[in-house]
């Protein structure tokens, strides 16, 4: 049965959660920032193979984040399944 410990640490784990979401989405727009501000025009090779290589990053977190948002809805379903039943074994 779940104590209101396990709902605290519950509670922090889905803040690591929704922080490193965060930072995924931050990094992946950073990198999407320096993809869209490089002259493609005069771009020599090593400029060319860095915004290839932004890009790519950008996708893969965006991705991550993604993944990792579902995973922490599926595990917020879960904490509140959990909350129900100790509320209905305090009643």
């Amino acid at each position: 049965m779940p104590t209101i410990d396990t709902l605290k640490q519950r509670e922090l784990v889905s803040n690591v959660f929704v922080e490193v979401n965060d930072y995924l989405c931050n990094k992946a727009l950073e990198f999407n920032d320096n993809v869209h501000s490089t002259d493609v025009d005069n771009a020599d090779r090593g400029t060319l193979y860095d915004l290839i290589r932004n890009g790519e990053l950008s996708l893969s977190l965006m991705r991550l984040a993604k993944f990792t948002q579902a995973e922490n809805m599926k595990y917020i379903k879960e904490t509140l399944r959990l909350s129900s039943i100790l509320i209905h074994k305090i009643k």
